[in-house]
């Protein structure tokens, strides 16, 4: 009697186990990857703050690109220094999602494996 309790037990739980899994194979899982799917992390960065004077310093202090030739520093990287600098205030680093384009959402599927 004892063992016909245990496996009567044992049959449910394994029944409640496959039923759990087949759940989340074929219902949460694809869920998840859709939502995750549907938008596009974009990231700005911090915009450190520039004060008038130091704006029309810049501005002084530039060069024409159209005119001249930039000169190259040791790390062969362009050293350019525009005349439209304006005075701006300090912009924290954003992070926010935008709706992912079809392509996007099609090859985002197709990679998690939908």
């Amino acid at each position: 009697m004892k063992k016909d309790k245990i496996l009567i037990l044992s049959g449910i739980i394994l029944v409640c186990v496959i039923l759990g899994g087949l759940f989340y194979w074929y219902q949460w899982r694809p869920a998840q990857i859709r939502h995750d799917c549907s938008g596009t992390k974009m990231h700005s960065d911090a915009v450190m703050e520039m004060t008038q004077q130091q704006a029309d310093i810049d501005n002084q202090n530039c060069i024409n690109t159209e005119k001249s030739k930039p000169d190259f520093n040791p790390n062969n990287s362009f050293n350019f220094i525009f005349c439209d600098e304006k005075a701006r205030s300090p912009e924290p680093a954003k992070d926010w999602y935008e709706a992912a384009t079809k392509d996007a959402y099609e090859f985002c599927l197709h990679n998690k494996g939908l």
